[in-house]
């Protein structure tokens, strides 16, 4: 097999689970935003403190976390299946 085929065939593997791929993006979101309330309540409600730095970093991975499983979800849903169409062998 060339590694067109194989890159086709990963790529099928992992777009077929559409509402698999929709709950990776929602849940992605809100991770995303529950990181970004953590880093803001950290920044207004905490006096400086490492108690601070400690709640913001939780926030950072949270939002770094986040981030990472919506964006794997949003290729999922889309910029695979694009890319399989443009791989595919014309027959």
């Amino acid at each position: 097999m060339s590694i067109r085929d194989n890159t086709t065939l990963w790529l099928q593997k992992h777009t077929q689970n559409g509402p698999r791929a929709i709950k990776q993006f929602t849940s992605g979101g809100f991770i995303f935003a529950a990181g970004m309330m953590a880093i803001i309540f950290a920044d207004k409600l905490i006096i400086s403190s490492l108690e601070q730095e400690l709640v913001a970093l939780g926030g950072l991975i949270l939002v770094i976390t986040g981030a990472a499983l919506a964006l794997w979800g949003y290729l999922s849903m889309s910029l695979f299946k694009i890319l399989i169409h443009l791989l595919k062998r014309r027959t």
